[in-house]
């Protein structure tokens, strides 16, 4: 068999301008705040059991010259990078945007940084943003980073490139991604069109979240509760993690929409359109039918329509958290990573706690 070769790409010089106050990834309409919250963030996660072909979905294809493997603990689960070139870091922008020695710059796809504009603050210095700077500066400021793509398109609206880095440290090779996640310097997010590696870095993420390190031990990045309309809707046009069990599911007009309370006018809804579930996998939108009072978990931009609202744009953006034992369940995105000999960094990630807190109920009205 022929062997492909590795393309490397052209280089050449990145025209780059700052991005807009809104989301940081780029895409998407810049999304002003209300209440006075100023914030950034992006998208992320579903585990539904008895549904394999989910999961399946998310192996991309393997084996080929010039692709990373960046693999979980299952074949179902593993990710498939382009190998891309190499260059120096001269300079870090913020948590999860750095300045390489041809003059380019790259956002490091997948991780969402903390930032002052996360809250209302008015302090010229937020603590979570300054450790997360610190700690990548740490692990990359003044070496050499490899990086590989995922899907297209490869740049973002500014010219930056969108990858994931790695570097040698300590002679091992680091994920920068993964580190910085797996010590809660940063949140796992997907882009709604490029959604790889999520599922690692979800695993990363877990045991941050579970034992309060970096930015998770400050209430501003807190877990909300899907039943508190109206805290939820303080934070409108933020980035949030919620959870809470889904009480019906019900399509209307191509979006499967999860109603968490009583009245979808009010309560918190998530939607995710039915053709995008269509093009991840054949069975996935009865999956999503199947969650009705199961206790999940969502991530992403807080809108208003009528009540609180999240448009998931990928599947892997729901958990499922009342599973009996989601080791030996079919999902689409594991809870865990059962892979012996990880760290930060690693890949594949280390095992992290099974168990997840369900989140209160709402109170019958």
């Amino acid at each position: 068999m022929r062997q492909r070769k590795t393309c490397q790409p052209v280089e050449r010089q990145l025209v780059t301008r700052q991005p807009a106050a809104g989301r940081p990834d780029g895409f998407g309409r810049d999304r002003r705040p209300a209440f006075g919250i100023r914030h950034v963030a992006p998208r992320s996660t579903i585990r539904v059991s008895a549904l394999a072909t989910l999961g399946a979905w998310l192996a991309l294809a393997a084996s080929t010259t010039g692709v990373t493997a960046v693999e979980q603990h299952d074949a179902a689960n593993a990710c498939q990078l382009e190998a891309g070139p190499s260059r120096a870091v001269t300079r870090v922008i913020d948590g999860e945007s750095l300045a390489l020695d041809d003059g380019s710059e790259v956002k490091l796809l997948g991780l969402l940084a903390p930032r002052a504009l996360d809250t209302a603050t008015t302090v010229a210095i937020w603590p979570p943003e300054r450790d997360a700077v610190a700690t990548l500066s740490a692990l990359v400021l003044g070496r050499s980073i490899e990086l590989a793509f995922a899907n297209k398109p490869r740049n973002d609206r500014y010219g930056r490139l969108l990858a994931h880095a790695f570097v040698d440290r300590d002679g091992a090779r680091t994920w920068v991604q993964g580190h910085m996640v797996s010590l809660g310097h940063g949140r796992a997010h997907a882009l709604a069109d490029n959604a790889a590696c999520l599922d690692a870095l979800l695993a990363h993420e877990r045991p941050a979240r579970d034992a309060r390190l970096g930015l998770w031990s400050n209430a501003a990045y807190h877990e909300r509760a899907a039943y508190r309309t109206r805290e939820l809707m303080r934070f409108r046009n933020t980035f949030q993690v919620v959870a809470g069990r889904v009480r019906t599911v019900v399509e209307k007009k191509g979006v499967l929409l999860l109603n968490f309370g009583r009245d979808w006018n009010d309560d918190f809804t998530v939607g995710i359109k039915t053709g995008k579930l269509s093009l991840e996998a054949p069975g996935g939108a009865e999956a999503v039918r199947a969650l009705e009072n199961r206790q999940v978990r969502v991530r992403g931009w807080i809108e208003r329509r009528n009540g609180p609202y999240i448009e998931l744009s990928h599947a892997s953006e729901i958990e499922v958290l009342d599973m009996p034992d989601v080791r030996k369940t079919s999902r689409i995105a594991p809870t865990d990573a059962a892979a012996a000999g990880g760290g930060a960094g690693a890949l594949p990630s280390a095992s992290s706690r099974t168990g997840a807190t369900a989140q209160q109920e709402r109170p019958e009205r």
